[in-house]
Order: structure tokens, then sequence, then C-alpha cells
């Protein structure tokens, strides 16, 4: 009942990087949207180029109502 998506085109390393983090907090949790955030920040603090949001703020966790 959640999709991730991109609001625009990323680099496509940097988005595997941030799907390896959001995956793995993701078996953690359980929660999709703190799965992301998590990975989000992780990303925000890291010290390589990739720590700019213009190569991951693009994502969004989009959720389907139960209907």
């Amino acid at each position: 009942r959640n999709v991730i998506g991109g609001l625009w085109n990323v680099n496509d390393q940097s988005t595997a990087r941030l799907m390896q983090l959001t995956y793995a907090e993701l078996l953690k949790n359980g929660k999709p949207p703190e799965s992301l955030h998590t990975a989000e920040l992780e990303m925000l603090r890291s010290t390589g180029i990739y720590r700019k949001p213009v190569y991951w703020g693009a994502f969004e966790v989009f959720q389907t109502s139960g209907l």
C-alpha cells in the first residue's frame, strides 16, 4: 500500500544508495515513511557528494487508503 516515487530525475548511483539505506531501515521498523526519512538523514549526514539533497530529495512515500 506504499510506493516510493521521485518527483524529478536523479542520479542512479545516489538512488541505489538511498534505496539500500531505506530498505535496511524498513527491515528494522516496518514503516516506509520513517524508513525513507532515516535514509535521507543518513545521506544528508554523509561526507560524500550524495549528501546534497538534489541527489535524494526528490523521493516521497505515497500511501493508499485502505479502501
